[in-house]
């Protein structure tokens, strides 16, 4: 194969994790032109330079509607792929493959279309969470006999452009931070998994306040009332007042390649199952992530990976009976999540000088 497409058109956490299939197949076929799908959104942490091109995936643009797919579907053509390996199938999208006559056509089978798509289908059944998605991602090359290794990936990765790390850097200097000796803290997870109150984050930031850590908190799109609020809350607590706590993306948005910069400048970050998390642990900073034990939203799926030993965390230690979403107030342990102790964050530090 000489010009390999690899699909992952959903979440920044789950393209992150989909970059270690990118390593596989350079190593596999080192002169192959090797393109990145993924939602033009994500794409300024993912400057490869030569080694990997990007196609940029705009679904509320030039791909949305009717007309967007016809769009979609000539890009795709004319690019005349060889092969395309689709790690996340969504319908829209692997019907385009379909449609745009690529040969080889790769995929895991779950939804019907999914049957109709790939001519090399491979069958998973990612909800029993026996593997962690990128192992997932990385099983689907068995069918182009590339041996699945569990336990034995590439890392993931990010490229970022110089003028990314500049831009981090001057807002650091700015606010007399330096590389290496803050934490990050990420209260928001835009939905994507159960979560711990915003009075637990609170604790955690005033315990890692007293350790004489500076802490940044950061806000995503659509996080700033959430973040705007722990503000109010931290200048009225007693042992946060003059602590140097500084805050990301509160007032306006900021560009998320300078975020993957200044998390790579962080001596660590707390967040829940969310795409920074990853993106942090792809920087190479050690992570503390605090997870549901809903089967599909397990760590043993979503954990933070790479930096060996490094990374922790946290799960209510319960036998939870969901698979898919919270019974609420018909589980017996619930609600679970508020047994999580802001003590875990400061050991998990101290362990991590």
């Amino acid at each position: 194969m000489n010009n390999i497409l690899v699909v992952r058109p959903d979440r920044l956490g789950d393209v992150i994790l989909s970059t270690p299939v990118l390593k596989i197949l350079r190593a596999q076929y080192p002169k192959a032109t090797i393109t990145f799908f993924t939602r033009a959104e994500w794409q300024s942490v993912l400057r490869f330079g030569d080694e990997f091109k990007l196609f940029r995936y705009e679904p509320l643009g030039r791909h949305q509607g009717h007309a967007g797919r016809r769009n979609l579907i000539a890009e795709l053509r004319q690019q005349k792929f060889d092969a395309a390996i689709v790690l996340q199938n969504t319908p829209r999208v692997s019907l385009a493959v379909w449609w745009a006559k690529i040969p080889l056509r790769i995929g895991p089978l779950s939804h019907w279309t999914s049957w109709i798509v790939f001519n090399r289908g491979i069958r998973q059944k990612r909800s029993e969470s026996i593997f962690h998605e990128a192992e997932y991602n990385a099983q689907l090359l068995e069918a182009i006999d590339i041996e699945f290794k569990p336990g034995n990936l590439p890392e993931p990765f990010l490229g970022l452009t110089p003028d990314a790390s500049h831009r981090a850097d001057l807002w650091m200097r700015e606010h007399g931070l330096q590389k290496k000796k803050f934490v990050v803290v990420h209260p928001g997870s835009r939905g994507s998994a159960r979560v711990i109150p915003d009075a637990m984050i609170l604790s955690c930031v005033v315990e890692i306040l007293q350790t004489g850590t500076p802490v940044v908190i950061s806000a995503g799109p659509g996080e700033q009332d959430q973040t705007r609020k722990m503000k109010q809350e931290l200048r009225q607590h007693s042992d946060a007042k003059n602590s140097e706590i500084f805050y990301w993306g509160l007032d306006a948005p900021q560009p998320l390649d300078c975020f993957a910069a200044l998390l790579g400048s962080a001596k660590a970050m707390v967040a829940h199952s969310t795409g920074p998390l990853h993106m942090a642990a792809a920087m190479g900073t050690r992570c503390f992530g605090i997870y549901s034990p809903i089967l599909v939203q397990q760590p043993r799926r979503w954990g933070p990976i790479g930096q060996s030993g490094q990374h922790e965390t946290w799960t209510p230690d319960v036998q939870c009976p969901a698979h898919f979403s919270c019974l609420g107030p018909k589980c017996s342990e619930f609600d679970c999540m508020e047994r999580f102790s802001s003590k875990s964050v400061v050991k998990f530090l101290s362990r991590h000088p």
